[in-house]
């Protein structure tokens, strides 16, 4: 399979260069792998933001906030292979704010596991409320 051909960057002029624009989509031939990352990443992030919007527990904002961080990731590899290490530094820092925001996430994570073992621990285990055989 091979690339499809995009139209070449425009070259840049003599002076002062221009204001970087929001980064849009890949348009340059080696940045396909990158952008393809690129999308993948986008579709696991909007997969997992429908399923924390359809169930918000812990657990589905932890891993919302996981394919956060990779999309992060994914924008700042696109981006420094195409020149544009700026946006490169903002996306490194949502990252690193995502990451933060993973941290308070996965200590909620763990109560709601120390809840769920608690309640198990104080069930009976034979049927008649006594430990042992049923």
């Amino acid at each position: 399979m091979t690339a499809p051909d995009f139209p070449a960057p425009a070259k840049r002029g003599p002076g002062r260069p221009k204001k970087v624009p929001t980064p849009v989509e890949p348009n340059v031939d080696p940045q396909v792998e990158n952008a393809t990352t690129l999308a993948r990443a986008k579709r696991a992030r909007n997969a997992a933001v429908a399923t924390f919007e359809a169930d918000p527990t812990a657990t589905n904002e932890t891993a919302m906030q996981v394919a956060e961080i990779v999309l992060a990731g994914a924008w700042v590899a696109y981006l420094q292979g195409d020149g544009n290490h700026g946006h490169a530094l903002k996306y490194s820092d949502i990252a690193i704010k995502w990451s933060a925001r993973l941290a308070d996430s996965r200590y909620l994570v763990g109560l709601d596991q120390l809840d769920a073992l608690e309640k198990v621990k104080a069930r009976p285990v034979g049927a008649l409320g006594k430990k042992g055989k049923k």
